[in-house]
């Protein structure tokens, strides 16, 4: 799994310096990209949602805690951490395109 950041987007204190490669920080506008291992969490997630054992705001929820508890945090603060959480959480609420592809991950538990 990948997360990129775009460069002048939403920062948490610290997280650029935590997450920035030598090479994003040489480019200076250019994105920053991390790889993460949530790639299995991300999968199991998409299969209980598949399966109608979670819904839709269970799923981003478990998404949100796969993404800052991934191992590419780990230099994070537990602080940061709950502010990154809340800073995505956040995009999600207030970006069109994100709020899209959440409507697109199934019902709502009231829309059953």
């Amino acid at each position: 799994m990948e997360i990129i950041f775009p460069a002048g987007g939403p920062v948490v204190d610290g997280l650029a310096e935590a997450t920035a490669s030598p090479s994003s920080e040489a480019a200076g506008s250019a994105p920053v990209t991390v790889e993460t291992s949530s790639g299995t969490a991300v999968e199991q997630i998409a299969l209980d949602l598949e399966a109608g054992k979670i819904d839709r705001a269970t799923a981003v929820e478990r998404l949100l805690t796969a993404t800052v508890e991934d191992p590419a945090f780990a230099s994070l603060s537990p602080e940061q951490r709950g502010e990154l959480r809340q800073v995505l959480a956040d995009l999600i609420d207030v970006d069109p395109s994100l709020g899209a592809l959440v409507g697109a991950l199934g019902p709502r538990t009231d829309d059953r």
